[in-house]
This record gives structure tokens, sequence and C-alpha cells, in this order.
């Protein structure tokens, strides 16, 4: 079998999902996609990841040692719990999982930006948009590694380990307080304005990855 070999054992070494007998569209095969990420990044290798919010707490022994593996090999550095809809194809709540390789950290950030964004409506449905404020408030976040009230905590990973290597923000700093914030519902935004959004985001990114490399 092609999961027997010994590089597939290396490679999910966290385990393999049951596929479900009746309904095999629900196995959860990015947990297969993230151990394959985090197995093939070299030496220096850094990936940004979107995964279920759930991910981050589940208790199932797949998701945990996972989550165990980037915490005890320090590769993790940092993730952001997205605000709902953020993907107009899906209703699933996600988070960001940010990799790093190239050198050992002691600290993770934890960012909740799950009550951020601009609310568009689109016939009966709806998605989440993030404003260029909020961008920065995550990319800023990020990138100075501070604490931030209601958003963001530097938390050790000495402590993610004693809490049983669960990753959900606001079990070690106080969840963002909904009543401080209000988001903005926008019917006028054209599926152009969400093109050009998204792409000053990937502008952004590709300025930092260039400065990187200089």
């Amino acid at each position: 079998m092609l999961f027997r070999s010994p590089e597939n054992r290396e490679r999910f070494v966290s385990g393999i999902p049951t596929v479900p007998p009746k309904k095999k569209d629900s196995m959860p095969i990015y947990l297969l996609f993230l151990q394959h990420i985090i197995f093939s990044l070299s030496s220096k290798g850094k990936a940004a990841i979107v995964v279920p919010t759930s991910f981050l707490t589940a208790e199932a022994e797949i998701p945990f040692l996972i989550r165990k593996v980037i915490v005890d090999k320090k590769i993790l550095v940092g993730i952001d719990s997205m605000p709902s809809n953020i993907f107009a194809t899906t209703g699933t709540n996600v988070s960001v999982l940010f990799l790093d390789k190239s050198k050992e950290k002691d600290e993770v950030v934890l960012m909740d930006a799950s009550n951020l964004g601009t609310i568009v409506k689109e016939g009966r449905s709806q998605k989440t948009l993030l404003t260029d404020e909020d961008e920065d408030l995550i990319i800023t976040s990020f990138n100075t590694k501070k604490n931030i009230e209601h958003f963001s905590h530097v938390v050790k990973l000495e402590k993610i380990i004693s809490n049983n290597y669960s990753l959900g923000a606001s079990q070690y700093a106080a969840a963002w307080d909904p009543s401080a914030i209000t988001r903005k519902s926008n019917s006028s935004f054209t599926d152009e304005t969400f093109d050009s959004q998204i792409q000053v985001l990937l502008d952004r990114k590709s300025e930092a990855l260039k400065r990187e490399e200089d």
C-alpha cells in the first residue's frame, strides 16, 4: 500500500483519517494536506495554511498529534482566527497557521480576528471582507509579536504544552469583545471591488517576501 512506504509513514506520522463508509466526502482530508506540507518544508521553509478553526482545540488523536508536532519542533510562529464567511464558497470558520522552519522559536502569537471585517451582501448570501485597517492590524501584530488588548497574545510554547497543546487564542487571553467592534454592512461592493482588495493583499505579501529576500 502507498501509505505503508517508509517515507509516507514519516510523512503522515500523526495518522491517516478514517474514510467514512457512507459519506466519503466528509473525510477530513485537510489533515493529510497539512501533514504533507509540514513534511515537505525545507530547513528554511515557511508556510501559511488554512485549517478549520475547530482544529485548534480538537481532542481527536490526529489533530492533537499534528499540533504536538508543530509545537514540539518549534516551527509554529503564529495563528490568525479569521471571521466567518471569509470565503464566499463556505461558511466554515477558518484559521491560518503560520509555520517557519528557518529558526527555532520559543513563543507564538495568537490572533483573534473573528470579529473583524465588513459584511457584504450578495443576493441571499453574504461574505466578510477585511478592510485595509483590519489587514494592517493582522500584519502588524504578526510582525511585531506584541500583545494587543482584545486581539493578540504572545504565548510561550511551554504554556501551550502545559495546556495540552490547545491553540485557541481565548484560552490564553481575553477573547475579542464583540461589543468593542461593530462590523459594517455594505451591499455596494462589487466583484471588481472584491478582486481588487484580494490583489492588494497579494501585492503586500509579495513585497514583504521581496524584503525578506533582500
